[in-house]
């Protein structure tokens, strides 16, 4: 308890810094291979319909839940 905290808090700020960095990263090569996967509307289309069917699917459980 007597040595110095900022040590501490700077060692917690760049692990976090750092971790962030991979999981973006990861995120933004992930983003990548979908909008390659997007180019045509007939892509968008059925990825738009197979997220309204997961969001109506995940909403009604939702209800199921809380009821």
């Amino acid at each position: 308890l007597s040595k110095p905290q900022w040590i501490e808090y700077v060692l917690m700020a760049a692990t976090m810094v750092i971790i962030d960095m991979i999981v973006m990263g990861g995120y933004t090569g992930l983003s990548a291979k979908v909008l390659r996967l997007l180019k045509s509307p007939k892509q968008q289309k059925v990825m738009n319909r197979t997220f309204a069917v997961l969001f109506s699917c995940a909403a009604g459980l939702l209800s199921l839940v809380h009821q």
